[in-house]
């Protein structure tokens, strides 16, 4: 499972950066420009993106989630720097599970009480009111619904580039019992 785990947030690295650099062919003006009703600009969605990674793993680690504003993301070069300084950081707690602590409970402190969660789980739970929280072989951070929406939009982004992102058959293969081999393509460092 931690190999999986591991799988999904590269997943994750590998997908942000091709957003990173699809962004990066933007002008300022775009970065800052509502395309439609309801979405955020670029710029302040992927402030949005780091902010709920850097909360997540503050959460996984059972710490207070930071203070993020979507104002701190001011430019692509500090989502990247923030993004890197997180990805690294992710890691290293990563490292330091075995087997027995992703199967384990987190106690996250909410103002309205304590929910637990399971790291990651091998049967789908539910949440008091905010639906799925767990779905097999997958981080919370999945489908809970403050990252959910975004993370489907940054996997629209990429999609139909004909490239195959990291993890991706292998998870499939995973969850069907079998390993597969790592697809070519991206991976993080």
């Amino acid at each position: 499972m931690k190999e999986l785990m591991t799988s999904l947030y590269e997943y994750g690295e590998w997908a942000n950066a091709r957003l990173l650099a699809k962004a990066a062919l933007a002008t300022p003006a775009q970065l800052a420009q509502r395309f439609s009703k309801g979405a955020e600009p670029i710029l302040p969605t992927f402030g949005h993106l780091v902010g709920a990674d850097m909360r997540w793993l503050a959460r996984w680690t059972e710490e207070t989630p930071p203070t993020v504003a979507v104002a701190d993301f001011t430019s692509l070069d500090v989502v990247r720097r923030r993004w890197d300084d997180l990805y690294a950081a992710r890691r290293a707690y990563l490292a330091r599970l075995d087997e027995g602590a992703l199967q384990a409970t987190i106690r996250w402190v909410r103002e309205d009480g304590a929910v637990d969660l399971p790291r990651c789980s091998s049967a789908p739970t539910t949440g008091p009111s905010t639906g799925p929280r767990s779905p097999p072989c997958s981080p919370t951070w999945a489908t809970h619904p403050e990252t959910s929406t975004t993370r489907s939009s940054a996997w629209a982004a990429c999609a139909g580039s004909g490239e195959t992102p990291p993890a991706a058959s292998r998870c499939a293969a995973a969850t069907k019992g079998r390993r597969a081999a790592r697809p070519d393509g991206p991976r993080a460092p």
